[in-house]
């Protein structure tokens, strides 16, 4: 269950961050970038940055990065 004022404070329980780590290994497929890169870094930013902004469907986050 996602937990928005403990989102808007940074704090993301561990259902949401399973949820952004699917996101992201989808995400690393999809593009084939390296873990350990730059891109993939900034992926990761990108999607915690949506997310703690309020898009927390993960079609609609998926949709955005595919974008």
């Amino acid at each position: 269950m996602i937990n928005e004022d403990a989102a808007i404070n940074g704090v993301l329980t561990p259902e949401e961050l399973a949820l952004l780590q699917r996101i992201f290994d989808d995400a690393l497929r999809t593009t084939g970038y390296p873990r350990q890169s730059l891109e993939a870094n900034l992926l990761a930013s990108l999607i915690i940055h949506l997310y703690l902004r309020g898009i927390r469907n993960e079609d609609s986050l998926r949709a955005l990065l595919a974008a």
